[in-house]
């Protein structure tokens, strides 16, 4: 996990020590529960037709896309 993470994820925090595992899943639960709530946002705005929610979660989402090389 750790060579997949210095190799696939560039710019991640790669612990080390005896709290690297409950960190690290600790980080990954936060990184998740963000972007299920813009998901969630984002949902809703489409739902609602609330362009300007809309237009904001993209702008914040090309930075996510930028930095996966999309």
């Amino acid at each position: 996990m750790r060579r997949h993470i210095i190799n696939q994820h560039a710019g991640e925090m790669v612990l080390e020590g005896p709290d690297a595992d409950t960190d690290f899943v600790h980080s990954q639960t936060k990184h998740l529960l963000k972007l299920l709530l813009m998901k969630r946002t984002l949902d809703g705005s489409i739902k609602t037709g609330n362009g300007n929610i809309l237009s904001l979660l993209m702008k914040h989402m090309i930075i996510y896309f930028h930095a996966l090389g999309y």
